[in-house]
């Protein structure tokens, strides 16, 4: 008789939830856990609007409640405190979890060793910090908004540095909307590992984009799309 294999999952994001999707269509009699501490999924791609108050959080939040029963997935409301057995035991706060076969997608640990880091916003830890980033934007009446990126120097081909550029487009837009661009110098900061750039977006030196409009909507149609799966 052949035995269900136990597979664990350690997160609910997209790794975690694009994996899942796989796993199921590859083996219909799989075991399958995922431990995360909630049954929702945050739409990370869409932080971006959240500063200039063209979304809010309520549209970024996914509940995962269908798509773990359309793909049979015990999910265990639970923090990962650690690892036994060479990953075969996963240990949390609702208890230990054994499994024939780990997928650890919980995401990576954000840099907090640099000096002056704990000034910095990070968008990339959630919905919360775009929500500090349009707060701060409401409150300045004028100054100099630094936006940059780094890449990890033992994995160059990791960094992923377009999310920052449309922050820094869109508060470009935003501050022009609201009449009151000529108040703030916006400064972009690049980390190229071995050498920097620094770009200077202001009235003397502008980008030019698409239309700010068409660009939102062609990324609202990819994000219909994409999510479908998961609802």
């Amino acid at each position: 008789m052949h035995m269900a294999h136990q597979i664990t999952f350690i997160g609910s994001g997209f790794g975690a939830l694009s994996t899942v999707h796989e796993v199921r269509k590859r083996d219909a009699q799989a075991d399958i856990t995922l431990i995360a501490p909630l049954v929702e999924l945050h739409y990370l791609p869409g932080f971006i609007w959240i500063p200039y108050g063209l979304r809010t959080r309520q549209q970024f939040i996914i509940p995962l409640e269908n798509f773990f029963t359309r793909m049979r997935v015990r999910h265990v409301v639970a923090e990962v405190t650690g690892l036994r057995d060479g990953g075969r035991w996963v240990d949390s706060t609702a208890g230990e979890v054994r499994n024939d076969a780990l997928v650890i997608a919980s995401g990576g640990r954000f840099i907090k060793k640099l000096p002056g880091i704990e000034h910095a916003i990070t968008p990339c830890e959630g919905i919360a910090a775009a929500e500090r980033i349009r707060d701060r934007l409401k409150a300045m009446s004028g100054g100099t908004i630094a936006i940059g990126f780094a890449g990890n120097p033992n994995e160059p081909s990791a960094v992923r540095g377009g999310s920052m550029f449309e922050f820094l487009f869109g508060i470009d837009e935003q501050l022009k909307r609201e009449r009151r661009r000529d108040k703030f110098e916006l400064v972009c900061i690049i980390d190229a590992i071995d050498h920097g750039t620094v770009v200077f977006c202001n009235e003397k030196r502008q980008i030019i984009l698409p239309s700010s409009r068409l660009f939102r909507w062609v990324k609202r149609g990819f994000e219909i799309a994409y999510l479908r799966k998961y609802k």
